[in-house]
Formats: structure tokens, sequence, C-alpha cells
């Protein structure tokens, strides 16, 4: 996969329950107005109150990553906060570097094919998202992950099945009609045997 050394330090983190400063701003940003927002707004104040550890990542002294501590769980839980649970629970994007070919190849697909992704979906595990950097804006790219691909295998085989099952059931009718005709034709009914 195409990804950088950097970003593979970054998805150890989000393994271990870290999330960038950006990703956690950003995401306070985008949910204004649900209840908990202060708490990932002032973040150096809820590191003070002992409800978050921050650390400074290896590859960039400026930038920090936050995870909640036992102490904020118990308060966020306390004041039924899920805003900030869902913050920590939705993993960050992963940065890519290849052409658009080859990221297809791999399972990517850009957000104008896929459109916007859920963001439930993600924190699911049922897809995962990335970043491209690009010169004007950035490219955000969706994949489905081993979970994703096994519901989306159990989805279209149940679908099809149910398409088949009412196919069936039409065709089922039609044939039933026409029996219906020939039953009450005693000529056809007395060559039924014999017509094979």
């Amino acid at each position: 996969m195409p990804i950088k050394s950097q970003s593979k330090k970054a998805i150890g983190l989000n393994k271990a329950g870290w999330r960038s400063q950006k990703h956690l701003l950003n995401y306070a940003r985008n949910n204004q107005k649900r209840p908990g927002v202060t708490f990932l707004k002032s973040l150096d104040e809820t590191c003070r109150l002992g409800c978050l550890e921050s650390k400074k990542a290896d590859w960039e002294r400026t930038v920090y990553y936050y995870r909640l501590t036992a102490k904020g769980r118990s308060y966020l839980k306390k004041k039924n906060y899920s805003l900030v649970f869902d913050a920590f629970k939705l993993p960050e994007a992963i940065k890519l570097s290849a052409k658009r070919a080859k990221l297809q190849r791999l399972g990517w697909y850009s957000i104008k094919h896929t459109g916007k992704i859920d963001d439930k979906l993600i924190a699911d595990g049922i897809y995962e998202s990335a970043v491209v950097p690009r010169l004007k804006k950035n490219g955000t790219y969706y994949r489905l992950t081993p979970k994703g691909r096994n519901l989306a295998k159990t989805k279209m085989r149940k679908d099809m099945e149910s398409e088949l099952r009412s196919e069936f059931k039409e065709l089922r009718r039609y044939h039933e009609g026409i029996l219906k005709d020939k039953l009450k034709t005693p000529a056809k009914v007395v060559r039924v045997f014999s017509a094979r």
C-alpha cells in the first residue's frame, strides 16, 4: 500500500487509541451544537484536569496526539457526552501517495465515485478513509475493510436471493394461470401423460 512511514506511525498511534489535535478540533468544528463539544475545544485544559493524556508526534514536534484517561471516560459517561467518544472512536484518515489507477487497484475510490461515507460506517470498521495530498485540495478516498467486504457480500447475496424469489413468484403465478386454463380443457388433461 502507498503509505509513507509517517502515516504508518500515525496508524500505530490510532490503533493505540490516540487521536491528533487536528482530528479532534475538526470533529468539534463539525459538531458545534452537540453536548460535550467544549471538551474537545479546550484540549490543554482537559489534559490539565486529567481527562486526557497528550504526547508529541515523533516526526513533528508541533503535532500533538491525545488519548482518553480512565478519569476522562468516567466523566464522559457521567455527563453522557457521546460526541467525545465518537471523536475517539472514529479513525483518522490515512495519508496516501499514488496515482488514482493504482489506488483503485488497491480498492481505494474517491469521494466522487462513492459519495460521502457516513462516519458511523468508518467508526464501525466497515470502511476506512484516506487523504491524498493535492496542490489545490486534498482528495478523500474510501475503501472497504475485510469486515466491510464480508458484510457487502452477505448483503448482495441476500438481495440477489430476494430478487430471485420475487421473480420465481411472478413466474409461478404466470404458469399457474396457464395451467388453470389447460385444466378447463378435458382433451388437454387426458393427454397430459402422453404429451411427453
